[in-house]
């Protein structure tokens, strides 16, 4: 009997020692994270129950699509470029901007959140509007279907903005694939209707390392000329471990209305000088 239980001790500190803890950077990657996920492309559509994520980088995937007319908000900090567009020659000052916002899962499919820190640092300094968002999804094994409702809220401009639509995410093996389509309504006094199609094709280089292609088809609004167009950027991140917290370091350029697809015969149909270069960092955790 002695001998037995001395066996039974042993094996059961030879799985002790053998199994990785979470701090251990060499479990990165090998499964899921107890109510987490860990590589880039193996994640869900929306956070795990009572997951907190604390964005304040780019490329997280509740942002993924939000886009308001000519405006396209993304945690962390930015400098922006916003071109008139259809007008040559024609540039706004650029933007200096620091955002940061969380999303929480309310469920296991359901999360919602608020890029509730949005500060402009030039050319002048104000508190800019920000989007709220919800989102309800769907498994069908590794394709997750959503529903997000989110809004823009007036704290600058004084004008109310949806952006509802449905996300779409598809995880295959080291490659994930992001899309959806997303309806965005001004509601000013003269309102505006338009759509916007994202993609964006991910791929783990290392369970840790990570990159990107994004474009999008984007119509800012159907009554008006020069606002149908298509975006092009890219995406970088890397991935680590704090204790049982999951950490992305990310940073990405987007060229949002890069070509114009209804320009007028005088009017430049490549727009470079509409851009987004964004980095920063992005925290999620179990909170219970």
């Amino acid at each position: 009997m002695k001998t037995r239980a001395l066996v039974v001790l042993a094996v059961l500190v030879a799985l002790t020692q053998a199994t990785p803890s979470l701090a251990d950077p060499k479990a990165f990657g090998l499964g899921r994270r107890p109510g987490l996920d860990g590589p880039f492309s193996a994640r869900h559509l929306t956070a795990a129950y009572n997951g907190l994520s604390v964005f304040a980088g780019p490329g997280q995937t509740p942002l993924f699509g939000q886009t308001y007319r000519e405006n396209s908000p993304d945690a962390g900090f930015a400098l922006e470029g916003k071109s008139v567009l259809g007008t040559p020659n024609v540039y706004a000052p650029e933007q200096a901007w620091a955002r940061v916002g969380v999303a929480f899962g309310l469920g296991s499919h359901f999360e919602a959140g608020a890029l509730f820190l949005s500060l402009r640092a030039a050319p002048d300094f104000a508190l800019g509007d920000f989007p709220v968002y919800i989102t309800y999804h769907w498994s069908f094994g590794n394709l997750d279907l959503g529903a997000r409702f989110s809004f823009l809220t007036p704290a600058e401009t004084g004008v109310w903005s949806l952006n509802p639509g449905m996300p779409l995410l598809w995880r295959l093996g080291k490659w994930r694939v992001d899309s959806g389509i997303f309806v965005n309504a001004d509601l000013a006094t003269d309102p505006t209707l338009g759509f916007h199609v994202p993609a964006r094709v991910s791929y783990n280089i290392t369970p840790r390392l990570f990159a990107a292609g994004i474009s999008a088809f984007h119509e800012g609004a159907f009554s008006l000329p020069a606002d149908t167009s298509i975006a092009l950027g890219a995406l970088l991140g890397y991935t680590t471990v704090w204790g049982a917290r999951v950490v992305d370091f990310t940073a990405q350029s987007v060229w949002d209305s890069l070509f114009l697809l209804d320009a007028s015969p005088t009017s430049n149909q490549v727009q470079p000088a509409f851009y987004r270069v964004q980095f920063g960092v992005t925290i999620h955790q179990l909170v219970m």
